[in-house]
């Protein structure tokens, strides 16, 4: 047998391998675009932190070293904005290390920063006094690009939303709302126009339906729901508000993420135990495991790789 020979039987028998049971092997990852990376909350056994892996699930690394936990990654040329143990805003420079905390005098606590293309962000705020409540705010950024304006309440305060996901364009955003009915508590999913109060629900399922997240083209959202009694990962076009479920698996699978390309999407499952972090295909095909720890708040990214550094 020659070595060429050799080289496509074995790259023959590791795609029958892989392909012949549920879940696609490592070894038979797709090829991704250079520097495609997904951040993620992940914990270490002490505590959680912002880590970064490719999407092959090669150069895990750690990216946020500082006592206490960081979540709710959102990464912006070199910006990184998350949640602190104290579940308030902060953010750091990936570059010197420094960081800050945002919104100090805000009451409240913080939670779901995602960054806006122009550098403002929107972020949610929930109050537990006098009763539970979580609301979509923006802050502009400034003339100089260093500060943000006072944050902004995006919606009627009747409303409880959260999740919020801007559209590419920048225009929009979609978001869950939390609706108390004498049907008991639900969440639909919903989007809205970033200058007034607009809005509209997409979806009607009177179950939890949350995390949406926004296709590279605008047309499509993914999120997940539990509306036939398990969380897994729902696709709708917005123009013919048709949808479908992407998972079919009894384990939890939520979070979900797309890739630059539209082409696949990073979510969290517990298929196989704890909540790790996996990748799927679109248009159908076995998922994989892409990070082995516990790990939530995934986001696909094309930032640079940059390492946090203590200042």
């Amino acid at each position: 047998m020659t070595p060429q020979t050799a080289q496509r039987f074995l790259v023959i028998l590791a795609a029958v391998l892989c392909l012949g049971g549920e879940y696609l092997c490592l070894g038979a990852a797709q090829a991704y675009a250079e520097g495609e990376r997904i951040l993620f909350a992940g914990h270490n056994g002490a505590s959680w932190d912002i880590w970064s892996v490719r999407p092959d699930g090669k150069a895990l690394r750690r990216l946020t070293t500082w006592p206490g936990d960081e979540r709710r990654p959102a990464l912006r040329q070199g910006r990184l904005l998350y949640i602190n143990g104290e579940r308030r805003l902060e953010l750091m420079d990936l570059t010197s290390g420094q960081r800050r905390s945002l919104l100090a005098t805000e009451p409240g606590y913080h939670d779901q920063p995602v960054w806006l293309a122009d550098g403002s962000f929107l972020y949610v705020q929930y109050l537990v006094l006098p009763q539970d409540k979580s609301s979509i705010h923006l802050c502009r950024v400034t003339a100089d690009g260093k500060n943000w304006e006072p944050p902004r309440l995006l919606h009627a305060p009747e409303h409880n939303r959260l999740f919020p996901a801007p559209a590419p364009a920048g225009q929009r955003f979609a978001f869950t709302e939390a609706i108390r009915s004498s049907a008991g508590l639900y969440e639909e999913i919903g989007i809205a126009r970033l200058e007034n109060e607009e809005a509209e629900l997409l979806t009607d399922f009177k179950a939890d339906s949350l995390r949406p997240a926004w296709s590279p083209d605008g047309r499509r959202l993914l999120f997940c729901s539990n509306r036939d009694g398990n969380y897994d990962i729902w696709l709708l076009d917005l123009a013919s508000r048709a949808y479908r479920r992407l998972t079919d698996h009894p384990a939890y699978d939520c979070d979900p993420t797309w890739s630059p390309d539209g082409g696949r999407f990073a979510f969290i499952s517990s298929r196989q135990g704890g909540r790790r972090l996996w990748i799927k295909p679109i248009d159908g095909g076995p998922a994989r495991l892409v990070a082995d720890m516990p790990a939530m708040d995934p986001v696909w990214t094309t930032e640079p790789e940059q390492e946090a550094r203590r200042p």
